[in-house]
């Protein structure tokens, strides 16, 4: 069993969310909601099509931690922090 945390990408389609990616972000709980709370996007609109959840995968079932909804172009921008980040994280520190 994977332990630690992750970003979890969903996109709203018709029946609700439906999930297409998923970033593991490492073990340290403080470093990860750093990250998660440096990303783009807003944390109270439902109405946009793409969501970004900060899960913790120590529970089953796995705990959500904090939610935030954002626009193609702030996804685009997410991306690219999350990827230079767990890159750092993985193999510089």
């Amino acid at each position: 069993m994977v332990k630690g945390y992750c970003i979890i990408v969903d996109m709203r389609v018709q029946a609700g969310y439906t999930e297409y990616c998923r970033f593991y972000i490492g073990e340290d709980r403080s470093r990860a909601r750093a990250l998660f709370d440096s990303l783009h996007g807003s944390i109270v609109i439902e109405s946009i099509l793409l969501r970004m959840s900060l899960v913790n995968l120590d529970d089953t079932p796995h705990e959500v931690l904090v939610v935030r909804y954002c626009t193609l172009a702030e996804l685009t921008d997410n991306c690219r922090l999350i990827t230079k980040e767990v890159f750092r994280y993985f193999n510089i520190e």
